[in-house]
């Protein structure tokens, strides 16, 4: 098995995600609902005085809205998986079978990782 064909694979589903206005929509609401979420505790650390740290992230999930809210993020990014699309059928046959079906589980095993 070539490990370069799965990588090669990976990366062409990663490039796809350049125009997919999905991925677009969600790096625009993620950082907008942070923002949202987090402004009591931006402007409660600045009436006492104290600097925000990253210590803040593992109390993200602290309300029981979050977890909800999180998970339907990841549920919009990860709705196409595997990422079958129109193009994969002529990747799986220059790159192998084998090597394909690795390199989409390198493309969704990344983004899994980032969102646990």
């Amino acid at each position: 098995m070539n490990i370069k064909n799965a990588l090669l694979c990976s990366i062409v589903n990663y490039k796809k995600w350049t125009v997919n206005p999905k991925i677009h929509t969600l790096f625009a609401l993620i950082p907008a609902f942070n923002i949202w979420h987090f402004s009591g505790v931006y402007k409660y650390a600045k009436l006492v005085g104290k600097n925000v740290s990253p210590w803040i992230f593992p109390h993200l999930f602290t309300l029981p809205v979050m977890m909800p809210v999180y998970g339907c993020f990841a549920m919009l990014l990860f709705c196409d998986a595997p990422f079958i699309d129109r193009h994969t059928p002529f990747l799986m046959i220059r790159t192998g079978e084998r090597p394909g079906w690795l390199g989409s589980s390198f493309t969704f095993s990344l983004p899994a990782c980032y969102t646990l």
